[in-house]
């Protein structure tokens, strides 16, 4: 296929998008004139004026709805449904206040219990003879008064003499 085909199809391909645009564009104008005949105006007419309707109404729902929601009053916090339900949701919350301040307080009791158990261990054990020589008697009368010790060298040099 040779630029001169490549040539010839462009333009069988330009005339036939050329031929159904046109056929497109009479099928639009068809139809707006059958909405024009519908409505009895052009269809840019007819879309102001239901454009221009729509706002007048929208408008007017607006102020009739704002109107009455601010001048709504009803009367539900003085209602005897509402005044249960306060009194219910306070009790509720007492009763959750007391629960988790009896949680807490539970809870603290536990930790300080935890955290004090070692140091009455300790002070079990610096007041134990067994851990501690000076609460020891025998330790203490030894420190205090401790026995002579005599060395007698001769009676030891066979010991540490060697027959050579």
């Amino acid at each position: 296929m040779g630029f001169e085909d490549a040539r010839k199809a462009q333009r069988k391909t330009t005339k036939y998008l050329r031929k159904q645009n046109k056929q497109l564009k009479k099928q639009v104008n068809q139809q707006q004139e059958k909405l024009g005949s519908m409505t009895g105006q052009s269809p840019a007419e007819a879309t102001q004026s239901y454009s221009k309707d729509f706002y007048n109404t929208i408008s007017n729902i607006g102020k009739q709805y704002s109107e009455q929601l601010s001048n709504y009053n009803p009367n539900l916090l003085a209602s005897e449904s509402a005044k249960r339900f306060a009194g219910a949701l306070s009790s509720s919350m007492n009763d959750y206040t007391t629960r988790l301040n009896q949680a807490s307080q539970a809870g603290s009791a536990r930790l300080y219990a935890a955290l004090s158990a070692p140091i009455s261990k300790f002070q079990q054990i610096a007041n134990d003879p067994a851990f501690n020589n000076l609460l020891d008697s025998t330790y203490m009368a030894y420190a205090t008064n401790p026995p002579t010790v005599r060395s007698d060298v001769e009676s030891m040099k066979s010991l540490y003499t060697y027959n050579v």
